[in-house]
């Protein structure tokens, strides 16, 4: 994660307790959920919110999970200008992980 020429890039997030550093479980809207509450957490400590960022990398375990992930990603970036994205299937993730978004936002007005 850096700060550069007016933009914050937030390295991809997984679903991972904050707290315990363990890996959830869980379906892969529960999981999507709460990636995207870790890259608002990231961005709030950078003076960001989620309608700020202009671009996202969604990596998939298994592209089969696209549905669910895409309902939760459409309801948290429901914005009037969305961020570009790519979904992309990967075959391995850190700590086997099912989901990980990165991001890049615009710093400056919301």
């Amino acid at each position: 994660m850096k700060p550069s020429d007016g933009f914050i890039y937030i390295s991809a997030q997984a679903p991972i307790d904050p707290v315990t550093g363990q890996m959830i479980e869980g379906d892969i809207q529960t999981l999507t959920d709460l990636v995207i509450d870790h890259l608002q957490y990231q961005l709030k400590q950078r003076s960001c919110k989620l309608k700020q960022v202009i671009k996202t990398e969604v990596y998939l375990k298994d592209i089969r999970d696209f549905e669910g992930m895409n309902a939760v990603y459409g309801s948290r970036f429901n914005f009037q200008h969305p961020p570009a994205r790519d979904v992309i299937e990967v075959s391995n993730l850190l700590n086997n992980a099912r989901i990980e978004i990165s991001c890049i936002a615009r710093k400056g007005n919301s």
